[in-house]
């Protein structure tokens, strides 16, 4: 990870956060700061683009991780931080395996996307209103 890139990437972190749909009415779930840093430690663990995949798919996580994979994508588009971009930070890592340094730039997008959130308030519902007890069983 490369602080300095990470302090570059703070305001679009923040305006891609609302872009992407994880922010909104000034507040995130706090499931995704818990699905940043899942990818994060799969990114240090194991493969970048083994674990691209795996987040790219909501699978059972109560949080739609994939939105965190496509704000990754959108910053490294945004942010030229690679030559070739695809629709997926799947396609964008294949595209550009040659380049030793897109697991840094990948682990720092995320880095920023992780301390952007404290910008938001965390909250464990997100933007979902509570049901009334009498309208729990009618959905």
């Amino acid at each position: 990870m490369d602080k300095k890139l990470v302090d570059r990437l703070l305001p679009t972190a923040v305006q891609v956060l609302q872009d992407v749909g994880v922010a909104k009415n000034g507040r995130i779930p706090k499931t995704f700061r818990g699905q940043i840093s899942s990818f994060g430690a799969a990114v240090s663990a194991g493969s970048l683009l083994a674990a691209a995949a795996f987040f790219n798919e909501q699978g059972g996580a109560k949080s739609e991780r994939n939105l965190l994979m496509e704000a990754i994508n959108t910053m490294m588009k945004q942010e030229k931080l690679v030559k070739r971009t695809g629709d997926t930070l799947f396609d964008t890592i294949h595209a550009n395996q040659s380049d030793r340094s897109v697991k840094d730039k990948v682990l720092s997008c995320a880095v920023a996307l992780k301390l952007a959130m404290n910008l938001y308030d965390l909250s464990p519902e997100g933007d979902k209103p509570k049901a009334n007890k009498g309208e729990e069983a009618s959905s």
